[in-house]
């Protein structure tokens, strides 16, 4: 698969989001997958810690984090931060 990550900004925040062509997500999965401890039942190595603990740094930033997912044809995570930058167009410039 695939992965592509681009950041825009949007009215007073900057937005990350990170897609991918992987084997996604079903509904059930992602209502619990930033649940800490919680693994998807596909055999891969983890603790189950990671998008729990990005879901608190995100928050503690002042931000939301959220994820679209379909099984078989991959997920998008969508990161939300509030923005103090005055110029984010040069940001999502260096993007492209």
């Amino acid at each position: 698969g695939k992965v592509s990550v681009s950041v825009k900004p949007v009215d007073q925040t900057v937005e990350i989001t990170v897609a991918d062509t992987g084997i996604g997500l079903s509904p059930e999965e992602v209502d619990h997958v930033f649940d800490r401890y919680y693994r998807s039942s596909h055999p891969r190595g983890g603790s189950g810690l990671g998008l729990s603990i990005s879901r608190e740094l995100v928050r503690l930033h002042g931000g939301d984090i959220s994820v679209t997912s379909e099984k078989g044809k991959g997920s998008t995570f969508v990161v939300t931060l509030p923005s103090d930058c005055e110029d984010l167009t040069a940001l999502a410039r260096q993007d492209s």
